[in-house]
């Protein structure tokens, strides 16, 4: 994930499970600020404020799975997934 110019100190990642579809899921949150003086801008290419992006994670993953790192403003999260499960093939609804 990019973040140009957010310390990591200004990023959290949270675990959760969504109680509504009872899927386990990573949320990286924070706030970026801006280096610039406020003022009317012709262009300006780089969002400020609040971010938050939250991906899907394996059930049985647990907090000491995951590894995060930020260098140069990009955000790595590995996620150990562990042995893969035999691979189903989609079934087909059929439509009353």
């Amino acid at each position: 994930m990019e973040l140009p110019g957010v310390k990591k100190n200004d990023v959290r990642i949270l675990m959760n499970v969504c109680p509504y579809t009872h899927v386990r899921q990573l949320t990286v949150a924070g706030q970026s600020h801006s280096v610039l003086p406020t003022g009317p801008y012709t262009n300006q290419e780089r969002r400020f404020g609040y971010f938050s992006r939250t991906v899907v994670v394996p059930v049985e993953t647990k907090p000491g799975d995951i590894v995060a790192n930020m260098e140069d403003g990009v955000l790595t999260l590995s996620v150990a997934t562990g042995v893969p499960t035999a691979r189903e093939e989609p079934q087909e609804i059929t439509i009353q």
